[in-house]
C-alpha cells in the first residue's frame, strides 16, 4: 500500500519521525520515480521543513526573544513656558511719563511760576520805592539826586527780574537733561530686559531640541535592537531548520536503505 503525505505528516507531529521516513521509504520502494512517488516526496519534505521551522522559530523566540537586548524607556524632561519679551504696561506708562518730560517744564508751570514771581517783585519794588522815599524825605533829597537814586532802584528790580528769567531757563535746561536721562535709563533698562527676554526664550528652544535629538537617538538606538533580535530569531530559526532538515535526510537514506535491503533480499527468496 502507499502511504499519504497527511499519515507520513500525523507520523511526525506525532513524534514518530522513524516511522514517517519508513512510510516514505516503502513508498520509494514500491513506487520507485513514479511522478506520484515524486509528487508525494516533494510534498512531504515541503512539510517537513516547514515543521522544521516552525519549532525553529519557537526555539528561536525562547532564546532571543523580544527585549532580550534590552532598550532605554525613558522620556527626557523639556523646559515649559517662555520669558516675556514685550514690555509690561507698567514700564511702558513710566517710558511715556518720561518721555513727556523731556521738554522740561509745560507752559502752564513757566506762566505759573513767572507770574508768582512778578507778584512777588512788585511788592518788593513798591516796598522798596516806599522806604527810598521816606529816606529821602528824612534827608531832604532832592532834585537830581532823588532821581537818580530812585533810577538806581528800578535798575536793581530789573536786574532781579532778568536774573529770575535766567535762572528759570537754566533751571528747565537742568530738567531736560535729567529728564533725557532718567528717559534713557528707562529705555535702555527695558531693552536690556527684552533682550535677556528673547535670549532666554532662545536657550529653551535649544534646550528643548536638543531634547528631542535625544530621545530620538534612544528610539533610533531600541529600533537597532529590535532588529538586532529579529535577525538572531531568523538566523537561530534557519540554522535550526537546516539542522532538522539534514537529520530527516539522513534518517531517510538510512531508511531507504534498510527498505532497499529488505526488497532485495526478498526478491532473492
Amino acid at each position: 500500500m502507499a502511504w499519504t503525505p497527511q499519515q507520513i505528516q500525523t507520523a511526525r507531529n506525532e513524534g514518530r519521525p522513524a516511522e514517517a521516513n519508513r512510510m516514505e521509504a516503502q513508498n520509494t520502494a514500491e513506487y520507485g520515480n513514479s511522478p506520484e512517488a515524486k509528487a508525494a516526496k516533494n510534498k512531504s519534505n515541503v512539510e517537513t521543513i516547514s515543521e522544521n521551522f516552525k519549532e525553529g522559530q519557537n526555539l528561536a523566540n525562547t532564546i532571543i526573544g523580544t527585549g532580550t537586548l534590552g532598550s532605554v524607556n525613558e522620556k527626557l524632561g523639556k523646559a515649559e513656558g517662555r520669558l516675556q519679551e514685550g514690555r509690561s504696561a507698567d514700564v511702558q506708562s513710566i517710558i511715556e511719563m518720561r518721555r513727556k518730560n523731556l521738554g522740561g517744564l509745560t507752559a502752564e508751570e513757566k506762566s505759573a511760576q513767572s507770574g508768582k514771581a512778578a507778584e512777588q517783585f512788585g511788592r518788593n519794588e513798591e516796598t522798596n520805592r516806599r522806604r527810598l522815599s521816606g529816606v529821602q524825605a528824612s534827608l531832604g533829597v532832592r532834585g537830581a539826586t532823588a532821581a537818580t537814586q530812585q533810577s538806581a532802584q528800578l535798575g536793581a528790580g530789573q536786574q532781579q527780574r532778568t536774573n529770575f528769567e535766567r535762572d528759570m531757563i537754566l533751571a528747565n535746561r537742568q530738567i531736560q537733561e535729567q529728564s533725557l536721562s532718567a528717559f534713557e535709563a528707562s529705555v535702555r533698562g527695558a531693552e536690556g530686559s527684552e533682550q535677556a527676554a528673547r535670549s532666554g526664550n532662545i536657550q529653551i528652544e535649544q534646550f528643548n531640541l536638543g531634547q528631542q535629538l535625544k530621545e530620538r537617538e534612544l528610539e533610533q538606538f531600541n529600533l537597532q535592537q529590535r532588529a538586532k533580535e529579529r535577525f538572531g530569531q531568523v538566523a537561530v530559526a534557519m540554522g535550526i531548520t537546516q539542522l532538522a532538515s539534514a537529520d530527516d535526510a539522513a534518517q531517510r537514506a538510512s531508511a531507504a536503505q534498510v527498505a532497499a535491503a529488505a526488497a532485495a533480499g526478498s526478491g532473492g527468496k
